[in-house]
């Protein structure tokens, strides 16, 4: 940061109002919670004694903060009840936000739903508001017909259990009820893999793998596994990440939105380096071929080498000049 960029802050008032973020985001926070957070703070990076803390706290309560008296029934932890400043959403907010949870209510994946609906509840309770008064929560047993019903309880149980797989960290031998067109074997429909992580794209489940034949990262459809069995072997590769530098140029560099997990490196007008470590590297090079000459990899130097060796392909089959396979 220049130094035309630096602005004095009041630090007692700074540490207040983090605190007051403290008590919104977690509901009760005890005196060590909140040094732990005060220490953690790049800002404050100290602690305080009991009797400090204690005043920040009244100085919540004078501004209008109803925070209850620590005591053994609340574990002598502080409560944030209800504070003045809300920030309450308009009626078209509140329908979109109970939309979404409709949506994800509907989904396969539970974790996320129940994360989410947390999240609003939290979000509401924060501005003033309660969830369970602006909407009834979403119930699909008393929206959706039988059939959907079963089809979606089918395929959270499918979810759940690869899922387990993912966790387990084991090889799996799994049987398809398709040719897999990536093998070149007499058991086109058979694989040896190490799971990796579960995909949801639209209606449909993915499970991330590594194939131990041929060392990629494959994508098998769950409704395309016939059978799966576990083998005595732990998966060597499951969930290792690499970890991709590159950089993009002019005007995708000077309007570009970061995918989740990106992190930027360094920033000028029209250049941007970022970093992100991935499981799925070829996924990611297939994004960045899209760019064209506005991006370059940096590191890894075989990532690098990889996406050299399909721009070359396809600079080649573009010109007419494809390659000639012999026997």
């Amino acid at each position: 940061m220049s130094a035309a960029q630096k602005t004095n802050i009041n630090t007692s008032a700074y540490r207040v109002l983090y605190i007051l973020l403290l008590m919104i985001r977690q509901r009760g926070v005890g005196l060590p919670d909140i040094n732990r957070a005060l220490h953690a703070n790049p800002l404050i990076k100290r602690s305080f004694n009991s009797e400090t803390l204690t005043k920040y706290i009244n100085t919540l309560r004078f501004l209008g903060c109803n925070i209850p008296r620590s005591s053994s029934k609340t574990r002598y932890c502080y409560t944030l009840a209800s504070h003045p400043f809300p920030m309450p959403l308009t009626p078209p907010q509140n329908k979109l936000a109970l939309s979404v949870l409709d949506i994800l209510h509907r989904q396969p994946d539970t974790q996320l739903y129940e994360q989410y609906r947390d999240f609003l509840t939290h979000m509401f309770w924060a501005n003033g508001q309660e969830l369970s008064d602006i909407a009834k929560l979403p119930d699909t047993d008393s929206k959706s017909a039988p059939k959907i019903i079963n089809v979606l309880e089918t395929q959270r149980r499918l979810l759940a259990r690869y899922r387990e797989f993912c966790h387990d960290g084991q090889m799996l031998h799994v049987r398809l009820n398709t040719k897999y067109p990536h093998k070149k074997n007499a058991d086109l429909n058979e694989l040896i893999i190490e799971p990796i992580r579960m995909v949801q794209e639209g209606k449909v489940l993915y499970l991330l793998a590594l194939d131990t034949a041929s060392k990629n990262n494959i994508r098998l459809n769950l409704n395309h596994i016939a059978e799966v069995s576990h083998l005595p072997v732990k998966a060597r590769n499951s969930g290792h990440e690499t970890t991709v530098v590159y950089q993009l140029y002019g005007r995708l560099a000077a309007g570009y939105r970061l995918y989740p997990g990106e992190e930027v490196l360094f920033k000028q007008e029209e250049t941007i380096q970022l970093k992100l470590r991935t499981d799925n590297p070829q996924a990611l090079l297939a994004r960045l071929r899209k760019y064209g000459t506005s991006c370059q990899v940096i590191s890894p130097h075989s990532l690098r080498h990889t996406l050299s060796q399909q721009v070359a392909a396809m600079k080649a089959v573009l010109e007419g000049n494809r390659p000639v396979y012999t026997a």
